[in-house]
């Protein structure tokens, strides 16, 4: 039930990733992504549909393990910027560490869209894009 000043809350579908290509505390990077699909929904989110499994090359090929990916959509009454934090709370509990880019990872939870609208916005991948590599890599 709604408080007196309190809007009520929209709930909004999010389409999330997940990859993994190291070994985490739930094991090897499918269990790591099964505990992490249990993870999210045992928090504030209700997944509505999930791919299979995909086994891809890392990029670089072969600078380090291939990554196994997967893709949920979720329903939330979460803003963006709440789901973001959500997902790095998650990613922490599989001992993920944000040090350097492109390396292996326990866990890697990435934000694909929230009602259909594409993150980051195109402002904000250009700047990244148009970063000289060391740049790219060193920021978390």
């Amino acid at each position: 039930m709604t408080q007196p000043h309190e809007k009520p809350r929209r709930e909004v579908t999010a389409l999330i990733a997940l990859g993994s290509n190291a070994t985490s505390p739930a094991g090897g990077p499918a269990q790591t992504l099964r505990a992490a699909i249990s993870s999210l929904e045992r928090g504030p989110f209700e997944i509505l549909a999930r791919s299979r499994f995909y086994v891809s090359p890392f990029i670089p090929r072969g600078a380090e393990p291939d990554v196994v990916n997967a893709v949920v959509e979720v329903a939330t009454d979460r803003d963006p910027d709440s789901i973001l934090s959500c997902l790095h709370e998650i990613e922490a509990s599989f001992d993920r560490k944000r040090r350097e880019r492109w390396t292996s990872r326990t866990l890697d939870l990435d934000l694909l869209s929230v009602d259909q609208i594409m993150l980051p916005d195109q402002t904000t991948l250009r700047g990244w894009v148009n970063l000289p590599p060391d740049q790219q890599k060193s920021a978390a």
